[in-house]
């Protein structure tokens, strides 16, 4: 499958993505109720977790089910069940423009981008099967990394070298008066920033 242009995610301003993320939020996207659907695609390197995963989300009826059938497990949702996920935030026309959501052949929605959540925050990133240029969301060895690095106590910076999408920076910016996020790929960066305001980091 061919990565999404990142260019066409600035068709959303950084207060629309803000929004996009506490929306998310809202309806438990993140939350403790989805978390088991969400670790049967961790664990996706066992490919035949991915339709377990789909047929338990596919039985949810509050809008986190179709979220994340349409944001994290590319799985096609109705038009109807997009807006509902979408509720008053913002115009699925403007997640269509911004490349986040897009029409399949049966005019169904699903995301070309894997959205995937890091101790409650929703991180925008690449599915690792596309290819070598995909960028990097929470995976265990990210995780593992903060674990290791998490400061004891608040200090002044942090620097992550490296961030792919921004997991790390956006896992330790509570502790941390200034993170400073880097990355070769613009690929990258540009989910970095996304991932950035959709945390409200």
């Amino acid at each position: 499958m061919a990565l999404p242009d990142t260019d066409r995610l600035g068709a959303l301003s950084p207060d629309d993505w803000r929004t996009l993320g506490q929306r998310l939020k809202a309806i438990g996207y993140a939350a403790e109720a989805s978390e088991p659907i969400r670790q049967l695609v961790s664990r996706a390197s066992n490919h035949a977790r991915a339709p377990m995963a789909k047929w338990h989300a596919r039985r949810i009826t509050e809008p986190w089910g179709p979220a994340l059938r349409m944001l994290l497990l590319s799985d096609p949702v109705t038009e109807a069940e997009a807006r509902a996920v979408l509720g008053d935030a913002l115009p699925l026309e403007w997640l269509l423009e911004a490349g986040l959501v897009v029409r399949m052949a049966d005019d169904a929605l699903a995301s070309p981008y894997v959205s995937s959540v890091a101790r409650g925050n929703v991180i925008l990133c690449d599915s690792l099967s596309s290819g070598a240029e995909a960028v990097m969301g929470p995976g265990v060895t990210t995780l593992q990394l903060v674990r290791a690095s998490y400061p004891p106590r608040r200090v002044r910076s942090a620097l992550d070298v490296g961030c792919g999408a921004g997991t790390a920076a956006i896992l330790l910016a509570p502790e941390c008066d200034r993170v400073v996020a880097t990355d070769i790929s613009e690929r990258a960066v540009a989910l970095a920033c996304v991932n950035v305001w959709m945390n409200d980091v």
